[in-house]
């Protein structure tokens, strides 16, 4: 049994629905053959008013530190738990903080999940994981989510049980290398909702959401495609539509 960490980053629109599956680690610390030893919960944003609309918190939670409130709601549902939970309130903004989110805890497997909302992040965490992946004989996971008002992907890069998997982020999207326009620390939800791109929809997030915990089973359950790069989804109509080899497969009827 592999014993692993994971490190999510970003509890907002897509972090924030992810908590609710994400949850149900923490009685037994099992998720397939994976022992979850440690949850990360890393953002350096707070809760406010208007995020209720697409976001999921309780109401107590407003004005709090994202990652701060979260673990206490996990601490509340949960007081006796089997995974060490832990609150990181800051943003990811420089190739150390980067590495750090993979090399937080110690364990033999380390998955970070990008639930931010900008590229300067992502293209940070991809770096720091090539830089890993030149020395180091762990296993590293990096789970890019990301969403519009009606569609999104959810990239995978990184190894498991030695084997790479995946494609690379920055390889697969030149574009996230090259616009570092606003780390957007600093803003808030209400700016970032005003942003070219920053439009969320609850429906969104969720699917985002739901389709990385799905990468996680399917990991977690050692059935993952080693070929599988990305999967896209569109929630008007509904579809799913998988890249492996640069050959897309598509499924209008089921998300598995």
């Amino acid at each position: 049994m592999k014993n692993v960490t994971i490190n999510l980053i970003g509890l907002g629109g897509i972090g924030s629905f992810l908590l609710a599956p994400l949850s149900k680690i923490m009685l037994k610390g099992r998720l397939g053959d994976m022992r979850v030893e440690t949850l990360i919960l890393t953002d350096g944003d707070t809760y406010q008013s208007n995020n209720r609309e697409r976001q999921f918190y309780p109401s107590i939670c407003e004005g709090m530190n994202k990652a701060e409130a979260q673990r206490m709601v996990l601490e509340t549902m949960y007081p006796v738990r089997a995974v060490d939970v832990v609150s990181r309130p800051s943003f990811v903004t420089t190739p150390d903080e980067a590495l750090t989110a993979f090399r937080y805890a110690r364990s033999a497997t380390n998955i970070v999940i990008a639930a931010v909302d900008n590229h300067a992040c992502r293209a940070l965490l991809a770096s720091a994981l090539r830089t890993l992946k030149t020395y180091s004989f762990c296993d590293y996971v990096l789970i890019n989510g990301a969403n519009e008002m009606v569609d999104g992907n959810v990239n995978v890069q990184g190894s498991w049980n030695g084997f790479p998997i995946g494609a690379d982020l920055l390889e697969r999207h030149p574009e996230i290398a090259h616009d570092q326009s606003g780390s957007r620390e600093g803003l808030s939800c209400l700016d970032l909702y005003n942003l070219e791109g920053g439009e969320q929809t609850m429906e969104a997030n969720m699917w985002a959401a739901m389709l990385i915990y799905s990468v996680l089973l399917r990991l977690a359950e050692n059935d993952w495609t080693r070929d599988m790069n990305e999967i896209y989804f569109d929630t008007n109509p509904p579809r799913v539509r998988t890249d492996i080899r640069g050959k897309e497969e598509e499924d209008e009827q089921s998300l598995d």
